[in-house]
């Protein structure tokens, strides 16, 4: 109910912190500023940062309290969001169209961490995730989409929103490879560090 929570309290004040703290430590290294990335803390996405905070009782409330998880999924986007803009004072993206995250540049500016997308269906994903997932994709000019584990499920509503580039994905073995090349590659949407 008290929306966006303070950003320089808790952990996130950690984070400033070392933002600050890096950022004086390489004021007269330029080299280092211009060849050393720094990218956003691992915010996940809000569906993963969701259940950080609700535990495995999410997956129950999606159909027992459908609007409190709602309720609560918007506030991690907020929250999202407003980590990112706040980062990105600090260390802003590599340019205005790619960034460099985990070590891959891609298109767009923003990585979300759907790993607990893996655990729900595309129906459900498309009903309670999407539309977030897709607000973080537009503040940022958008970006691209990590899942560990299964995705083939929801890869199809992850290929249709607005300004998704590039998915990164870790274990292809758990995917039928057929249907995320279908709605990957084949649609112009890249997969970034998979070996």
């Amino acid at each position: 109910e008290d929306g966006v929570p303070d950003l320089r309290a808790g952990i996130s004040r950690r984070v400033f912190e070392f933002a600050e703290f890096y950022k004086e430590a390489i004021r007269n290294y330029p080299k280092i500023q211009k060849y050393v990335h720094v990218y956003v803390p691992d915010l996940q996405g809000p569906l993963s940062l969701t259940e950080n905070l609700m535990g495995s009782d999410m997956y129950i409330d999606l159909y027992e309290e459908p609007e409190q998880i709602e309720a609560v999924l918007q506030l991690t986007t907020d929250t999202i969001i407003a980590m990112h803009k706040e980062w990105f004072s600090y260390f802003p993206a590599f340019s205005k169209d790619m960034c460099v995250d985990w070590g891959m540049l891609h298109r767009g500016s923003v990585m979300i961490r759907n790993d607990a997308a893996m655990n729900i269906s595309g129906d459900c994903y498309e009903e309670f995730v999407q539309r977030y997932d897709q607000q973080i994709l537009d503040a940022f000019e958008g970006g691209a989409i990590h899942f560990c584990g299964k995705g083939d499920h929801y890869i199809d509503r992850i290929a249709d929103m607005r300004r998704m580039y590039a998915i990164n994905m870790s274990q292809p073995e758990w995917n039928k490879m057929d249907i995320i090349y279908r709605h990957t590659i084949e649609k112009d949407i890249q997969i970034i560090g998979l070996n």
